[in-house]
């Protein structure tokens, strides 16, 4: 049976100085008593300037000092401002189903889980603890591990293949803008690089293998798509919801670990596009101990899956942040895990 749930999202304030810099002068306007004229043009300028900001506030070709103006409503927990919380917004959350759990490392800082020939690998992070590891088929032994230089935090991992079919391991990191790429049989290094997005932080990223294609989060509720042989920004999008009633979209951040889920998976998916199912992403929101399924066409969450019956209680940052498909047959089957959680669990996510 589909439960009911409210889904919270945080707000962070984000200073917006231009914004600041016209109330300082309307002031001085004032203060100096200027004449009725004066003003009145001053206040058909800047509405002049709103107007056009407006109509100019494509993100594709924005900067970014535009989408600070433009998304006041900003969300991200590296500067410890969320400090405000949405009203409450109720949806229905689709049922899962418990497979089975396993033994888990609770000193990994899990980051992110991806999943490459039979075998679960874990990203942990934390300056001087993060890495990459192959764990054994018991979920909580190493087999193979390469560890980040200790002013390295390592964020989301995932497996891809190459445009030259070379087997491949991408991770992320938070604020150090810089990625760093293994050989998926070894987890040898092979090369690392810069990159930046609209925050400078990475957080989760998965790989679309239907297109070759990259899905990035930085904790707004935008997701990024990124190509595979470049490392490029092509398209980025927002994620909203809707309340089971129809509402205007409400937009989710702190959008974090991804994971995606091809068409093919998902054949009773009832968006379709083009009279075929639109593939999805799951993802999980920080600090929430829910996990979203999200129609890569629309921006449109699908699903709510609500799995706070497996998550422990939290005493800081021992959240949910892994997610991982399991390699069956029945791809509606994940991995799930969290930071410092001693418990990997193995679901069924369900679709009503």
């Amino acid at each position: 049976m589909a439960r009911k749930r409210n889904l919270r999202r945080r707000k962070r304030t984000v200073d917006a100085p231009s914004l600041e810099k016209d109330n300082v002068k309307m002031e001085r306007n004032t203060s100096s008593q200027r004449n009725f004229i004066t003003v009145i043009v001053l206040a058909i300028a800047m509405m002049l300037g709103v107007v056009f900001r407006q109509g100019n506030s494509s993100h594709e070709h924005a900067t970014t000092s535009d989408f600070f103006e433009e998304e006041s409503d900003f969300n991200s927990p590296a500067g410890d401002e969320i400090n405000e919380d949405f009203s409450a917004q109720v949806m229905t959350y689709e049922d899962f189903e418990l497979l089975d759990s396993f033994e888990h490392d609770d000193k990994a800082f899990t980051q992110g889980l991806t999943y490459f020939d039979g075998h679960v690998y874990e990203g942990t992070g934390m300056h001087g603890s993060s890495s990459i590891k192959k764990l054994g088929t018991d979920f909580s032994s190493t087999v193979l591990s390469n560890d980040l230089k200790e002013e390295y935090f390592g964020e989301g991992i995932t497996y891809y293949k190459t445009p030259g079919g070379k087997d491949r391991f991408i991770q992320l990191t938070w604020r150090e803008k810089t990625a760093f790429v293994y050989d998926a049989e070894t987890l040898s290094l092979l090369r690392s690089f810069q990159y930046d997005n609209f925050t400078g932080e990475g957080w989760g990223i998965t790989w679309d293998e239907n297109n070759s294609e990259f899905i990035i989060s930085d904790g707004s509720d935008f997701l990024y798509i990124y190509d595979t042989e470049n490392f490029e920004e092509k398209r980025r999008f927002k994620v909203s919801a809707y309340t089971d009633h129809g509402s205007s979209p409400i937009p989710v951040t702190l959008l974090n670990e991804l994971e995606f889920v091809p068409s093919q998976i998902d054949a009773t998916n009832d968006f379709v596009l083009n009279d075929r199912p639109s593939s999805t992403v799951l993802a999980n929101v920080w600090h929430e101990n829910f996990i979203i399924e999200i129609d890569l066409a629309s921006g449109v969450v699908l699903r709510l899956y609500d799995i706070s019956s497996l998550c422990p209680q939290v005493t800081g940052e021992n959240v949910l942040n892994g997610i991982s498909v399991t390699g069956d047959q029945d791809s509606r089957m994940f991995y799930i895990t969290g930071k410092l959680w001693k418990k990997l669990h193995k679901v069924r996510l369900k679709v009503t």
